[in-house]
C-alpha cells in the first residue's frame, strides 16, 4: 500500500529510499568501530551466499550493551533535532517475540507533517543471546542460545527496515487510551518500508515484521496495523503501549501481541527508575 511517508518524497524532504546508509548525519565510523571492540561477536546460524558482505552482530551483559547502544545512536546534528520524549532506550517490555530493547532518536523528524521516520542502524535495536527467565508467553518463541533472536533479527537488518510514525492525537479505531488526550504526540500510526522504501509500506500481515516474528514464516492474507499510544502516568514519553492488531484482507481488528513500550534510560543517558533495574534483572545472566 502507498506509504504515510510517501508524502516527504513529494515535498522533497527525502529521497525515495531512506536507511541507516544514507542518513544526512551518519554515525561516526571510528566510534562505532571502539564500541564494539567492548562486545563479543556472535556468529550467524545459517549461511550466506559467497561474496556477501555479512552484517556483524555482536553481544553482551544488558548492563554492557545499553551505555554502548545510547553513544552509539546520540549523533549530534540528530538527536537534537528529534522529539524530546523520544530520546532515550526503550525495553520492549511483554513483547513475545524475542527482541528486547529499541532506540527511537536516530532518524529525522518533520514537525508540519508529525512524521518521524527511524531507520534500523547499528546499535539501534537489540535481541536476546538466550531466554530469559521470566520471558513472555513462557518463553516460547525464544531459544536458549542466540538461534532465536538472531532469526528475529535478520529479516530487519538484510531488509533494509526503515519505520515511519505519524503522530496525532489518540484517535480512530486503534487508539484505546482511557482517558483520551488532546496532546498531538501522544499516538502515532506505524508504517514498515522494506530496503528503505519511503513510498511504499510493508504488509505487516505477510511481510518482514511477521517473518521476524515467526523465524522466517510468512501468512498470506493476514493484515496488521501497529501503533503508539502514549499510557496514562507516562512522563516525557516513559511509558507508551505498543499495539498489534490483526484481522484479514483490508481490516485488521483482533489486538493480540501489544506490549509496553517502557522506557529505561532517559535523554541524558540516565536510568530510568523502577525500569531500568526492572530490566536489567528480567535479562539476568542473559
Amino acid at each position: 500500500e502507498p506509504a504515510q511517508s510517501a508524502v516527504l518524497v513529494k515535498d522533497g524532504l527525502v529521497p525515495q529510499y531512506r536507511g541507516w546508509w544514507n542518513m544526512p548525519i551518519q554515525q561516526s565510523p571510528d566510534v562505532l568501530s571502539e564500541l564494539k571492540k567492548r562486545l563479543y561477536r556472535v556468529p550467524w546460524n545459517t549461511s550466506y551466499p559467497e561474496g556477501r558482505e555479512v552484517p556483524e552482530m555482536r553481544a553482551g551483559l544488558a548492563k554492557d550493551i545499553i551505555p554502548i547502544m545510547f553513544e552509539a545512536t546520540k549523533v549530534s546534528g540528530v538527536f537534537e533535532k528529534m522529539p524530546k520524549k523520544m530520546r532515550g532506550i526503550y525495553w520492549m517490555r511483554g513483547n513475545g517475540v524475542p527482541e528486547e530493547l529499541t532506540i527511537l532518536h536516530y532518524g529525522q523528524w518533520f514537525p508540519e507533517q508529525k512524521q518521524m521516520i527511524v531507520p534500523v542502524a547499528p546499535f539501534t535495536w537489540a535481541w536476546p543471546g538466550g531466554r530469559p527467565r521470566n520471558a513472555p508467553f513462557n518463553g516460547e518463541l525464544y531459544s536458549e542460545d542466540s538461534t532465536a533472536g538472531l532469526a528475529a533479527a535478520s529479516p530487519m537488518i538484510n531488509g533494509g527496515v526503515v519505520f515511519s510514525y505519524k503522530c496525532s492525537t489518540c484517535e480512530g479505531r486503534y487508539c484505546r487510551r482511557d482517558p483520551p488526550t488532546n496532546d498531538d504526540m501522544a499516538f502515532a500510526y506505524m508504517q514498515v518500508g522494506t530496503f528503505g522504501n519511503m513510498t511504499q509500506a510493508d504488509d505487516l500481515g505477510t511481510g518482514l515484521m511477521v517473518s521476524a516474528m515467526s523465524g522466517g514464516l510468512t501468512l498470506p492474507g493476514l493484515t496488521g496495523a501497529f501503533t503508539l499510544e502514549e499510557m496514562p502516568g507516562s512522563e516525557d514519553g516513559s511509558l507508551w503501549k505498543r499495539t498489534c492488531f490483526w484481522g484479514l484482507g483490508s481490516c485488521a481488528w483482533q489486538e493480540f501481541g501489544s506490549y509496553d513500550l517502557t522506557k529505561i534510560v532517559d535523554e541524558h543517558g540516565e536510568p530510568v527508575q523502577p525500569h531500568y533495574d526492572e530490566f536489567i534483572e528480567y535479562m539476568g545472566e542473559v
